[in-house]
This record gives C-alpha cells, sequence and structure tokens, in this order.
C-alpha cells in the first residue's frame, strides 16, 4: 500500500497543471479587460503597456523628387518696369515730406551757429548775417538774437557786397534758396536779390565762381519778399564755404537763404 505521502504528492502532481491550464496570462487577462464594455476607465492599461522599445535606426534617405519645370525667363523690360514702380512709390512716400525740410543744410533750423555765417558788412545789428536765415521773421527784443528785420543787408556804400557760410567741414553742396526782406509789423520796404553769383571753396583763398560752359553762372533771385526761389547747381560740388555775392536787387540787396544738400540735387 503505497504511503500516504506519495498519494498528495502525485495528485498534486496532476490536478495543479490542470489548474494552471485554465489560468489566462497576462496579457489574455488585460486584452479581455479592455474588450469588456462594461470594465471601469480605470482598468488595467497602464499594467499592460510594457516599457517602450528602443527606437530603431533611421531608414535610407528617400531618392530625390523629380526636378519642376523651369521657369519663364525675365525681361529686361520687366526688371525695368519693376525698378519704374519702386521709384515711383518711394517719390510719392518722400514727396508727404517738404523736401526743404530733410535738404536744407542747417540755415533755417540753426545747425549752422550764428559764428560761421559772416559777411561783407552789416547795415546794423538788427541786420546781421547770422539773420540772413531762411523763414526769418522779423522780432523785437529776444534773449538769442536781440531785435532782428529778419533778414541781412549789407550797408548803403558797399560797391560789392557778399554773404558766407562756413559748414566747419568740406560738405556735399547742391545749391540755393533765397528769400527776400520779410514784411512785419506793416514795415514792407520791397528789398530783395534779383541776381547772384556763387563761389565754392574749402578756403577764402580757394574760392571759385560756380561756372556753366566755362562762363560765370548768374543765378537769378526773387521777385518779391516772401517767395522762395530754389537755384541747383550745374552739378553738386564738395566745399567748405559758400559765398553768394549778389549783382542786382530791388531797392537794397537784403535776403534770407537755405543751402541745399548734394544728395537733394535731383530731387528739385
Amino acid at each position: 500500500m503505497p504511503h500516504k505521502s506519495f498519494v498528495v504528492l502525485w495528485c498534486c502532481v496532476v490536478i495543479i497543471p490542470a489548474v494552471l491550464g485554465d489560468i489566462p496570462n497576462v496579457y489574455e487577462f488585460c486584452s479581455a479587460l479592455m474588450t469588456d464594455k462594461t470594465a471601469s476607465s480605470h482598468s488595467c492599461a497602464d499594467q499592460c503597456q510594457g516599457r517602450p522599445g528602443k527606437r530603431g535606426p533611421e531608414g535610407r534617405r528617400g531618392l530625390p523628387g523629380v526636378k519642376g519645370d523651369r521657369g519663364q525667363e525675365g525681361t529686361t523690360e520687366s526688371l525695368e518696369d519693376k525698378i519704374r514702380l519702386l521709384e515711383e512709390k518711394m517719390k510719392k512716400t518722400v514727396d508727404i515730406i517738404p523736401k526743404l525740410s530733410y535738404c536744407g543744410l542747417g540755415m533755417k533750423n540753426r545747425d549752422i551757429p550764428d559764428h560761421a555765417i559772416t559777411a561783407s558788412s552789416d547795415y546794423d545789428y538788427r541786420h546781421a548775417a547770422h539773420h540772413e536765415r531762411m523763414d526769418e521773421n522779423a522780432v523785437f527784443h529776444t534773449a538769442s538774437t536781440g531785435f532782428s528785420i529778419g533778414a541781412w543787408c549789407p550797408t548803403h556804400d558797399t560797391n560789392h557786397p557778399w554773404i558766407q557760410v562756413d559748414f566747419q567741414r568740406p560738405r556735399f553742396i547742391g545749391g540755393i534758396v533765397t528769400q527776400g526782406r520779410p514784411i512785419k509789423y506793416g514795415w514792407d520796404h520791397n528789398q530783395w536779390v534779383k541776381t547772384y553769383k556763387v563761389a565754392c571753396g574749402n578756403s577764402t583763398s580757394t574760392l571759385r565762381t560756380i561756372t556753366d560752359n566755362s562762363v560765370d553762372k548768374v543765378f537769378v533771385g526773387n521777385t518779391d519778399e516772401d517767395s522762395k526761389v530754389i537755384n541747383m547747381f550745374p552739378k553738386p560740388l564738395i566745399c567748405r564755404l559758400i559765398r553768394l555775392y549778389p549783382l542786382s536787387w530791388n531797392n537794397h540787396p537784403c535776403m534770407r537763404m537755405e543751402v541745399i544738400r548734394g544728395e537733394c540735387h535731383d530731387m528739385f
């Protein structure tokens, strides 16, 4: 008769495999839960998902695509049209701002100091050279300028009057703007410069009169007190000193002026 312990061990050997054969593995168990419509939203999905595997090697680069059709060749005419349209657009933008506000070299806005403006003579302190700024007006006493008639006027006995601006360094100069003596407080003296010449140089000893076809250029000036008359040089010049010589005038050679930058030569 077999021993009892042997009988029990034999039963376990027979029964356990049979029982284990009916138990699902983890994958089958979790899959059943995931497909069960009545399963809770808090399933064991997190437990069923294993660690992500390592990234595989990058695949080979694909073959280059088919080359596209060649575009239509441009023409010189189309390029010129584009440049013309761009120039017109820029001109419209610039024309919004008065040209003299950005083309002036500093007479009106006083970038050029008073001491840099000199003349052959001044009628008196009210007519001093530094009052020869464009749009200057007659004013009574101020802390900076004192009394001014709003223009430069030389003495009556000056045979060859001149007014000079020293830019302190060589500058690119394109032209001159002139005005007559302003009407202010009922004072209407009808004084302006009709014609003038201009000399340019880097020192008083190198001043040379501007010429046109080898002849001294005579610029036509004003016909009233306040109108601005712009005269551009035949070509821009580089000079430190500009000297203006009145040749003819109405009543007396009184005037105001501004100097135009050489960069603006083609804008007027």
